[in-house]
């Protein structure tokens, strides 16, 4: 097990693409340069997956779904509610000290997640300017000694 420091828990349809588009309109994993570039600023960000395309595609698909941050890729979460499986994943993973999901529904973590969680408009994903400035200053923050994850300002 590789030791992360710093882990990003990724959902893909509505955050790495727009969700509902018309065929043709959109493409698979669109956003990718924008989050390759925003992770280029944090070589130690590492990746873990809460899509529900983790139920379909194995790691090393994901992998290459992922491009560039691809090699980031340390694992999935279990599949069930998003919240649950995340806290169970960071269980198996003690060398986690910081963490923030970026999903686009909010409904799936309750107020008393106690984790950072952006939540994008699912038809702008990543690529809204307002979502990559609260994941840079994530990014900027020293890892938090607890394993709450760290506030967004």
């Amino acid at each position: 097990m590789r030791p992360t420091k710093r882990l990003l828990f990724l959902d893909f349809d509505g955050v790495l693409h727009p969700v509902a588009t018309k065929p043709g309109e959109s493409l698979p994993f669109e956003w990718v340069p924008e989050l390759s570039a925003l992770l280029s600023e944090a070589p130690d960000v590492m990746i873990a997956v809460h899509s529900s395309w983790a139920e379909r595609y194995p790691l090393d698909q994901m992998r290459d779904f992922l491009g560039p941050v691809g090699c980031r890729l340390i694992g999935a979460v279990n599949p069930g509610a998003k919240s649950s499986s995340i806290l169970l994943f960071l269980r198996s993973r003690p060398d986690v000290q910081a963490w923030l999901v970026i999903d686009d529904e909010a409904g799936e973590f309750p107020p008393d997640f106690p984790g950072p969680v952006v939540i994008c408009d699912p038809a702008r994903g990543i690529s809204d300017l307002a979502v990559q400035d609260q994941i840079r200053r994530w990014m900027t923050l020293p890892p938090n000694k607890g394993r709450r994850g760290f506030p967004i300002p």
